[in-house]
């Protein structure tokens, strides 16, 4: 099995070499096509009317490369998967392991979910995985702890999902606990809903000139979120691996939704 192992938050992602890592020992043959840096939230932002670079990196083994790229990460995708002669077309794109969770609203703005979804765009398996902070929660703003030492689980996800029989354009959100009930559990859930309601506080730099922060400061309050048990918020704060299916269509149907349990049940994870 050959994967694109892409996301958002750079090549020198701590997430993204861990699952890299974590795909090798399963066997998977991974190459990396991710952003030359941050590129946190651009959600499927594609590059237009310019060309891309693409780098590879030396200080890693040729069988397993990792290439840098200077695109947004729908665009690491697309390459990934339409670069004809840099590399075989792969078996599947992954994204991540995102730092920090993309659950609910939060599906709009990640750069990590539109990277799978720009695969399975162009007919390509896809699932992105995302990890909960230390801290627990399911925080929006501000700047965490992670560990990733669920990253065997998403590669065995990933392995699952290459013997699987996968539906026209489906992909996989997968949200990873930091705490995980006993046996690793996991969920398939809908998404949920964040309740942003307060204010934005301007500055006033100059007569006509005003500074905002809408997103990233500390003194903005964590809305609160859906928790309820069958919602990917309160999967994941319950210590559960939230699992979503979609297509890229939009659409969510019974046949998305039976493969995402059938996949969960391979890689071991028992779902309900």
């Amino acid at each position: 099995m050959h994967v694109i192992l892409t996301n958002d938050d750079g090549v020198d992602s701590p997430g993204l070499s861990a699952l890299r890592e974590a795909m090798i020992a399963e066997g998977i043959s991974v190459t990396v096509v991710a952003p030359d840096g941050n590129r946190s939230a651009r959600g499927h932002s594609i590059t237009c009317r310019e060309p891309l670079l693409v780098h590879r990196l030396t200080d890693v083994d040729d069988a397993n490369p990792v290439y840098s790229c200077t695109g947004m990460p729908a665009d690491c995708a697309r390459v990934g998967i339409l670069a004809a002669g840099l590399w075989s077309r792969p078996d599947a794109v992954v994204s991540g392991i995102n730092i920090g969770i993309n659950l609910g609203d939060d599906l709009v703005y990640s750069g990590t979910f539109h990277a799978a979804g720009e695969a399975a765009l162009l007919g390509i398996p896809a699932v992105a995985f995302s990890q909960q902070p230390e801290v627990g929660g399911a925080p929006f703003i501000g700047h965490y702890v992670h560990d990733y030492h669920h990253s065997v689980y998403a590669a065995r996800l990933v392995a699952a999902l290459g013997t699987s029989t996968v539906p026209d354009r489906a992909l996989l959100n997968v949200n990873l606990p930091h705490v995980a009930t006993p046996g690793h559990t996991a969920a398939l859930v809908e998404p949920g809903r964040r309740y942003i309601s307060a204010p934005i506080e301007p500055e006033l730099l100059d007569e006509d000139t005003w500074r905002l922060c809408p997103f990233d400061t500390t003194d903005y309050p964590e809305p609160r979120y859906d928790d309820s048990p069958d919602i990917d918020f309160g999967a994941v704060v319950a210590g559960r691996v939230s699992v979503s299916a979609f297509r890229a269509s939009g659409c969510i149907d019974a046949e998305v939704r039976a493969w995402a349990l059938a996949l969960t049940e391979v890689a071991g994870l028992v779902a309900d």
